[in-house]
């Protein structure tokens, strides 16, 4: 069992927030157990007694309220201090990142380093300042915090360092005609709304749409398709703005984005994986002379819409796949892979891992051209909690083991925080409470972030607008549902412009937004 000391600025706390705690292996996967508060301790039990951390979403100065972890930790009948222990795993991963983006031989008065000795140097005198036996104190407590909030501004600026002069280097590379292709940043636009304004904030700051084409729209009755609406914007996008398509989610497994009528077949997997490989079938002929790049599965390793087995879950997507390959062997292939962190497995014992979903495919051989990512975060649900840019990009870094491109082909921020319900879950926020500004910062952070990573191939935007699509994160559009647009809306065309150089006093996507 761990047991976790927690303080307030008085002493021992007498009550604390549980919201998206969760054990974690050394793998990163999560473990089975639960968290509990009890008289100023956390209290973590799990099945078997291995070396486990324990996080949490925490409140900081620094960054705001994100998922923050401990190192991996035995067992003990000594409680840890928890500010303490989440300020060694920041250090700890402070080192490893800095080694991995060769950023270990900063100057020594460099602003990175200066916060990150000062950090260290604050968690040894947090070390020594306790009274022995467990005995932590207020100061021990408030001395274990400072260095934290230390520590996480100084991951915050490694991260964003490494990635601006990684990101530098790729556009003076595609400014001189050797960086391949610069169709990096695009847009979902969901079925239910095309207008000529609509067009022309997609061309002006945007490379590529994405058409969700989800089953549940395309066929809510069986054998019964409407094309109508997902043609507007394909047709578009093709014979108007010579503009690339990305289709899919073909099969999207999230709660809500299959039709109703599909779920009679769940028990019966044969019948299932041909009404699968049928609808993929019809989808492809349809738009394969219009879509250059399909995301084929989304969410299936979740199993919160349908319930199947590991090997299941392998061959479905092994024969849609193989399914697109048939119909369209020129097209570009990604899988989806939703809950990065893997989170889900938090409520769900029956999903599977991401990242065990994703290194299973590579173990079966199945050729995709790219891993998908949604990331979504400040959603009131189990695995939309809110997380810091370090964190991020080490999950990116993850992912890149799989030696395949990645694309993050859903990413968004709420532009106000989720109301308030008994039954939700709090996300915590990025920065400030979730706001248009703080959403528009985001974006901005996010795309550096991401595109900052030679193997991140592209990065699109949740939708254009507001919409309530089942599996999208509600108010992450960058236009309102009343048509209004957000601040991220020119956050967005000055990293456009700033992508494609044709703003000179925007040298990185992190520009201001032109007014």
């Amino acid at each position: 069992m761990l047991r976790f000391a927690v303080f307030n600025q008085d002493g021992p706390a007498t009550q604390w927030a549980i919201h998206h705690a969760y054990l974690v292996s050394s793998d990163g996967s999560i473990v089975p157990g639960e968290v509990s508060f009890d008289d100023g301790l956390l209290v973590c039990s799990r099945e078997d007694e291995g070396s486990t951390a324990m996080g949490l979403l925490y409140e900081t100065d620094s960054i705001g309220t994100v998922w923050l972890r401990t190192c991996l930790l035995p067992a003990s009948e000594r409680p840890y201090l928890f500010s303490l222990e989440l300020a060694r795993h920041r250090l700890m991963q402070f080192l490893v990142k800095a080694e991995q983006w060769m950023l270990t031989d900063l100057p020594a008065d460099d602003p990175v380093n200066e916060l990150f000795e000062q950090a260290r140097c604050t968690f040894t005198r947090a070390l020594v300042a306790g009274g022995g036996a467990g005995d932590y104190n207020v100061e021990q407590a408030r001395l274990a915090r400072e260095a934290l909030e230390l520590a996480i501004q100084a991951g915050e600026m490694l991260a964003e360092r490494s990635a601006k002069g990684t990101l530098s280097t790729r556009l003076a590379m595609q400014r001189n005609g050797t960086g391949g292709s610069s169709r990096w940043f695009g847009v979902g636009v969901a079925p239910d709304r095309f207008a000529e304004p609509l067009c022309k904030v997609v061309t002006d700051s945007f490379d590529f749409i994405n058409a969700p084409m989800r089953w549940t729209d395309l066929e809510p009755e069986e054998g019964t398709y409407s094309f109508a609406r997902t043609d507007r914007w394909v047709e578009w996008a093709v014979l108007k703005a010579k503009m690339p398509v990305v289709g899919g989610p073909l099969i999207d497994f999230r709660p809500g984005c299959t039709p109703d009528w599909l779920s009679i077949w769940e028990h019966d997997y044969e019948t299932l994986r041909d009404l699968i490989f049928e609808h993929i079938k019809v989808v492809v002929s349809r738009y394969r002379k219009a879509v250059s790049r399909w995301t084929v599965v989304s969410g299936i390793h979740s199993n919160s819409g349908f319930t199947l087995s590991l090997e299941q879950v392998v061959d479905l997507t092994r024969t849609a796949v193989l399914a697109v390959r048939r119909l369209q062997p020129k097209a570009r292939i990604s899988v989806e892979l939703v809950h990065p962190w893997s989170a889900g497995r938090s409520m769900n014992q029956a999903s599977i891992p991401a990242h065990l979903y994703a290194e299973l495919l590579a173990q079966a051989e199945i050729e995709v051209d790219m891993i998908g990512l949604r990331v979504q975060m400040g959603e009131a649900r189990v695995g939309g909690v809110a997380r810091d840019m370090l964190s991020v990009s080490d999950m990116l870094d993850n992912y890149a083991t799989f030696e395949r491109p990645i694309a993050l082909t859903a990413i968004s921020a709420p532009s106000e925080p989720p109301p308030p319900g008994a039954d939700r879950l709090d996300p915590g926020f990025v920065g400030a409470p979730w706001s248009e500004q703080s959403q528009s910062d985001w974006l901005s952070k996010m795309v550096t972030c991401a595109l900052g990573k030679p193997y991140v191939t592209s990065i699109c935007w949740q939708s254009l607008y507001d919409v309530e699509s089942p599996g999208e994160l509600p108010r992450g559009g960058l236009i309102s549902a009343q048509g209004s647009p957000k601040q991220a809306i020119s956050r967005a065309r000055a990293i456009h412009k700033a992508l494609h150089g044709s703003d000179p006093k925007a040298k990185t996507p992190d520009a201001e937004p032109s007014q």
